[in-house]
């Protein structure tokens, strides 16, 4: 089922993958919708699915929003979350690197790396 056929999205508000699925670009609003608690494992859920796109530099650009907004204790509207910041862990950098890599992105990988190293 390893498909790069992109005739399926002709939406830019959406993520497809090789499989056919779909993942919302807009993470907010459908964890709003939903209803779902954001936690570390959710967060590490949709950065994974991101690395597992076949859309590679859309979805890097997305897994890295997705981390930047979980691990910031504010919104995007400056105000503090209630629920605070997401602590990311190894499985969270695993998948950003893995996005990385399928983007052959070295400087970010590079990059990351550097943050691990902190």
């Amino acid at each position: 089922n390893n498909s790069n056929n992109n005739s399926n999205n002709n939406s830019n508000n959406k993520i497809t993958f090789d499989n056919g699925l779909q993942l919302p670009l807009s993470l907010s609003s459908f964890l709003r919708k939903s209803k779902l608690r954001p936690t570390t494992r959710l967060m590490n859920s949709a950065i994974d699915a991101c690395s597992r796109s076949n859309q590679h530099p859309l979805a890097q650009t997305t897994a890295f929003r997705i981390y930047e907004r979980a691990c910031s204790p504010l919104n995007p509207d400056g105000t503090k979350k209630p629920g605070g910041a997401l602590s990311p862990n190894v499985f969270t950098f695993g998948s950003l690197l893995a996005c990385c890599a399928r983007n052959g992105d070295v400087d970010t990988s590079l990059a990351l790396l550097e943050v691990l190293e902190e």
